[in-house]
């Protein structure tokens, strides 16, 4: 999808001397235009409403985590499930902190598979930079940026709010299995999480 914007440029200024007529077309971002997609969908919502009621708050001992040197990790209440970043991982500005907010997006998408809605989960991340950029609700990292903005449509049609809590890296459950060392297969994470398409091309599931 391409957007061009004209700007027409008053006949008094010659604002683009290289130019052979007074009209120049721009090009948006990438990740521009991912958040005018983004804001379309959000507003065309039917009659959109929201309880501004306080919701239950619910510590389900989930843990996030993410290693450059491996993968990343989630633990759920002695359960657990891990990926393997590629070797391409890290491109296109995806950092360390794209990688945390990837595991928190994994995550939701579990939660909701397993039917929760109406509630605040909280969520220990050991990544004081990522867990600031949500409750911002934005990152100077445009990949970061991607992950919150799909986290947030989940989370709005579930009606959940997540609460991202600092757990230093000693104590983090998932610390562990973001540096490759699994858990029992018997207690794998259930409902199996399927990643979603704009993640599958950079991790592979253990």
């Amino acid at each position: 999808m391409e957007i061009k914007v004209g700007v027409t440029c008053p006949p008094s200024r010659n604002f683009y001397p290289n130019s052979q007529t007074n009209t120049v077309l721009h090009h948006l971002p990438a990740a521009c235009i991912h958040q005018l997609l983004w804001w379309s969908k959000m507003l065309a919502v039917t009659s959109p409403s929201r309880e501004l009621i306080k919701l239950p708050h619910h510590d389900l001992d989930l843990c996030v985590d993410a290693s450059t040197s491996w993968g990343i990790g989630l633990y759920v209440s002695n359960r657990w499930a891990a990926w393997r970043l590629v070797d391409s991982w890290n491109t296109c500005g995806q950092d360390i902190g794209w990688a945390e907010a990837m595991v928190i997006e994994l995550a939701i998408s579990w939660l909701t598979k397993c039917g929760w809605q109406n509630a605040c989960i909280k969520i220990h991340c050991d990544n004081d930079l990522v867990i600031t950029s949500f409750w911002k609700g934005r990152s100077r990292n445009p990949p970061q940026n991607d992950s919150i903005c799909r986290i947030s449509s989940s989370l709005t049609a579930a009606n959940l709010t997540i609460d991202p809590t600092y757990v230093p890296s000693a104590i983090n459950k998932a610390d562990p299995l973001s540096r490759g060392l699994s858990g029992p297969e018997s207690l794998c994470i259930e409902p199996r999480i399927v990643a979603p398409l704009e993640l599958c091309l950079f991790i592979i599931e253990v």
